[in-house]
């Protein structure tokens, strides 16, 4: 017959748990996840089990804080970690869209000045032509002879004095529509004053007011 072994005595088997268990017991090691395992014992006999520990997560260290590249208004910092260097930096750009901003706008003033004056040079010259017509000379063709316009005209006694200045005003029709501080007479207002009056006319009566010369220069 084989030996039977005896079994283990239930006292013998609680002592030697218990002097493991404080040997063994909440041995932490880390291992490469990151997870925290502990030794415990698995029950009151057989081998030892690894468990995870109740807290097997290490809390993840944060991040340092990056300074941030832009700014709302979409300015870059790279590079930039000090915050009066930033809004220097961001002064700088402001300032450099103002100015950006203003020439564009003074380009833009001009050009509508010098469209403005080329559109006043182009009606200036209509009633040049119609001066040249009205109070100046005439070529054999019986047409006006260009810089002909006699702009004071009915001035001196040799001149037809029914009719006034380079566009021949009648005399009622420049007292109604001429300024009050104005020259009474036609002949003594500027060119550009009898051109200003001229335009009023046009508005109100039309190039019949010049009946001959428009016709003759095809204003109507």
């Amino acid at each position: 017959m084989s030996r039977r072994t005896p079994p283990p005595d239930p006292a013998t088997s609680r002592s030697r748990l218990a002097a493991v268990r404080n040997a063994a017991t909440a041995v932490a090691v880390v291992v490469g996840g990151g997870a925290v395992l502990s030794f415990d014992a698995a029950a009151d006999s057989g081998p030892l089990e690894l468990r995870p520990a109740a807290s097997s997560v290490i809390a993840p260290v944060p991040a340092p804080a990056v300074a941030p590249t832009t700014d709302p208004a979409g300015v870059a910092f790279v590079g930039h970690s000090d915050p009066g260097a930033m809004v220097a930096a961001r002064n700088e750009a402001v300032d450099e869209a103002m100015a950006q901003l203003a020439a564009a706008r003074e380009a833009e003033r001009a050009a509508a000045e010098r469209e403005a004056a080329a559109r006043a040079a182009e009606r200036a010259a209509v009633w040049d032509r119609l001066a040249d017509c009205e109070s100046g000379a005439w070529d054999r063709d019986r047409q006006p002879v260009p810089g002909t316009a006699t702009w004071d005209y009915g001035l001196r006694p040799s001149e037809d004095g029914f009719f006034e200045g380079g566009l021949q005003f009648h005399p009622v029709t420049w007292d109604e529509f001429r300024d009050p501080d104005m020259p009474d007479h036609a002949g003594r207002a500027s060119r550009a004053q009898q051109i200003a009056i001229a335009e009023r006319v046009l508005e109100a009566q039309g190039w019949e007011a010049w009946p001959v010369c428009s016709r003759k220069l095809g204003y109507r």
